[in-house]
């Protein structure tokens, strides 16, 4: 048991392996000194505004309600996180996360603020979040979008498109999990666009000075670990120009209606079955022949078969005529 936990941090990556390791001794520490309260560190926007309580930007990103909270965020962070490290490099996935720890908060605080002004919710304004999940969305959006543009498989139930996914799993979770802060979700979501499409990329150094840095003597002992992975020398993110409001209209159209088509397709089938016609690819279609059938039968079913015949000639001769006009 000891030796297979150690070859699994020897092979998670640097920055995922980080991540975990400082949420869960944060949590763990809260937990054994209890001290400071855990709604002292959660992101409340009127606490930010009016107290000027911005520690809370940060904090709230890092710590957890309970064991069951983090356990499922780590491991959200080692799956998708390993595997978007792998594609963009160490020293760019750790900036990323940086950077999306302050963007989540601030525009999470900024909706709230908007929504209080213009629609006067100021429920937006009081409400407490806290957790990694905002950071993990925006890592998937990253994920789904630089990855393989194949559909994603939503538990089991349909497809959807790898751009669509995030934007899926947002509203399943708000169904399975009405609890759960549906902003801080969504600002996830928001701050993963903004930087595929390029929004901000002033707040990022350049792919190229990533690569310079993995050759720093000073990170020699991170870059020589086996499971660092150093900047592509290729660029990662796309370097044609933001969408405009047209083309992003176009694609949530598209990507609208393709996911409506499937949810209908799967409640048609979960409803009525998949029909004849479509499991024709599974089995071939068999003939059913009567259980106790024997020859005698059949010698009498042609006999009797024979004697319509005789009776209704007409059918035989309007058979010629029905197949021509076909």
């Amino acid at each position: 048991m000891t030796f297979r936990f150690q070859e699994l941090i020897r092979q998670t990556t640097p920055t995922t392996l980080a991540i975990i390791a400082i949420c869960c001794t944060l949590h763990l520490l809260l937990f054994i000194v209890n001290y400071p309260e855990l709604h002292t560190l959660t992101l409340c926007p009127q606490c930010v505004i009016y107290q000027g309580d911005a520690y809370r930007i940060v904090t709230s990103a890092l710590f957890h309600v309970n064991f069951l909270h983090i356990a499922m965020n780590m491991m959200s962070t080692a799956a998708i996180g390993a595997v978007l490290e792998k594609r963009i490099g160490t020293i760019p996935l750790l900036i990323t996360i940086m950077w999306s720890i302050l963007l989540t908060s601030i525009i999470q605080v900024t909706i709230a603020i908007l929504c209080f002004w213009f629609l006067d919710m100021e429920y937006l304004m009081r409400q407490h979040s806290v957790g990694f999940s905002g950071v993990i969305f925006h890592l998937s959006v990253l994920e789904c979008n630089l990855g393989p543009q194949q559909a994603r498989n939503v538990f089991g139930f349909f497809h959807v498109s790898p751009k669509l996914y995030p934007w899926v799993l947002l509203v399943i979770m708000q169904v399975i999990m009405p609890g759960v802060s549906f902003t801080g979700h969504l600002v996830g979501i928001l701050a993963g666009h903004l930087q595929y499409f390029q929004f901000i990329n002033f707040l990022f150094p350049s792919e190229a000075y990533f690569r310079e840095l993995d050759s720093w003597s000073i990170l020699s002992p991170v870059t020589k670990l086996p499971s660092y992975v150093r900047t592509p020398t290729t660029d990662v993110f796309p370097r044609d120009a933001p969408p405009t409001t047209t083309s992003c209209f176009c694609t949530v159209y598209r990507t609208t209606t393709r996911l409506l088509h499937d949810l209908l397709e799967t409640l048609w089938f979960i409803a009525f079955g998949r029909g004849a016609e479509i499991n024709s690819n599974i089995a071939p279609r068999l003939q059913l022949l009567p259980l106790f059938s024997s020859p005698r039968h059949n010698s009498s079913d042609n006999n009797q078969h024979e004697r319509l015949n005789k009776h209704h000639p007409v059918a035989e001769e309007q058979e010629p005529l029905q197949r021509q006009d076909v």
